[in-house]
């Protein structure tokens, strides 16, 4: 691959893809390689996920107007990976945040940061985390077959994951209440409990192996992730830019759960659209010479 080359202004697809938003793509295959090298050093299972595979298979690489990158792995695979990454992963460049991080960031999913970027997201703009460029690393949990049951289980994690969405963003003051900022005066032992009743409940169904798996611990009510575990339990090589990744080897009827009639382009006008304002982008800058996060968003 010929780096200087890679890192043109290109149009794909009659979009203008800029350099800098080459860098960042460049920074999150950096970190993909890294994921790929452990698993496959500790036979791991891993596939990407959502828009990244969107992109894999329509694009055979990023989707032009698309700025991060997402992978899955089912729960054991998932917490196997975390045990090994934070022994393999060298620290001087990257940077392992599980969600279990309190009184930072939470969202019931882990990230892998690079050290010597900038991707600052708005929520977490006041936030003391790692703020470089990262790619998501999403859990996958059975549902229970049973409707019931899978009503109950989604009102427990709702409720449980709320908790703590609330417990970490309580100050946030525009969009929190002064009830919800005095669960800050909780003491974290209680916290730790929720994160362990949480973990608990979106397990809870993983023995069975029923119909269909989901990021249960991150948007459970989203059916748009409820995706068939006949689809995902073998995965194929596809191309994605420079290198091969693993995709599951029901994309198909993933893609369409997911986005409907997947090869179809957006309009022009809403491509480009997806992070705008929420995530602050600067590939050439380590996060930590950002002082006043805040003045970055309108």
């Amino acid at each position: 691959m010929n780096r200087e080359k890679f890192l043109e202004d290109e149009i794909r697809d009659e979009y203008l893809v800029e350099s800098k938003f080459k860098h960042i793509w460049m920074i999150e295959i950096d970190i993909l390689k890294e994921i790929i090298r452990i698993c496959e050093k500790y036979s791991l299972s891993y596939f990407v996920y959502g828009g990244t595979l969107l992109g894999a298979v329509r694009h055979q690489g990023y989707i032009p107007w698309d700025d991060d990158m997402d992978i899955a792995m089912l729960r054991d695979d998932y917490e196997v990976f975390l045990e090994k990454a934070d022994m393999e992963l060298d620290c001087e460049r990257f940077f392992l945040q599980k969600s279990e991080i309190m009184g930072t960031v939470y969202e019931g999913f882990s990230r892998i940061h690079d050290n010597h970027s900038t991707a600052i997201i708005r929520k977490n703009r006041n936030k003391d985390c790692n703020h470089g460029i990262f790619i998501d690393i999403f859990p996958l949990d059975f549902l229970p077959d049973n409707l019931n049951k899978r009503r109950k289980q989604i009102k427990k994690i709702k409720f449980l994951s709320g908790l703590i969405y609330y417990y970490v963003y309580a100050d946030e003051k525009v969009r929190y209440s002064n009830v919800q900022k005095l669960m800050k005066l909780f003491p974290k032992t209680i916290w730790k409990s929720i994160i362990y009743k949480l973990k608990k409940e979106c397990v809870r169904y993983n023995d069975q192996k029923g119909e269909k798996v989901a990021i249960l611990s991150c948007d459970p009510n989203d059916e748009k992730c409820y995706w068939y575990w006949e689809d995902i339990k073998e995965t194929i090589e596809l191309p994605f830019e420079y290198l091969m990744v693993k995709v599951p080897k029901g994309y198909d009827r993933c893609l369409k759960i997911g986005f409907g009639n997947y090869m179809e382009f957006p309009p022009k006008e809403e491509r480009g659209k997806w992070h705008e304002n929420e995530i602050y982008y600067d590939p050439y800058k380590e996060y930590t010479e950002y002082r006043d996060k805040n003045k970055l968003f309108n």
